[in-house]
């Protein structure tokens, strides 16, 4: 199961973005990275090894959401390169009490 992520940072960076030049208007995709869910899984494991995770519904068919960045949109602006999801989910986890 994928799914299509962008980090919060980023989002606020590329709108900024928007706000200072001039992009025509339309529909744009802005993904940072496209992972699956037992990427995330495993990234979590690795920062935090007590954590409990609990599969439901396993047996189940899900499906893929993955989106590419718009190539018109990278190519207009300077859009926010993402870093690592283990250094996005430790500056998470870091900064959020669970």
């Amino acid at each position: 199961q994928y799914r299509s992520f962008i980090h919060v940072n980023d989002l606020v960076y590329n709108l900024a973005l928007f706000l200072n030049n001039d992009v025509s208007t339309g529909v744009y995709n802005l993904v940072s990275k496209n992972l699956s869910i037992l990427e995330i899984v495993d990234v979590l494991k690795e920062l935090r090894p007590t954590l409990e995770f609990l599969f439901v519904d396993q047996h189940l068919e899900f499906r893929n959401i993955q989106v590419k960045t718009d190539l018109k949109l990278a190519a207009l602006l300077d859009i926010a390169q993402p870093r690592g999801l283990k250094e996005e989910m430790n500056e998470f986890l870091n900064n959020f009490s669970y």
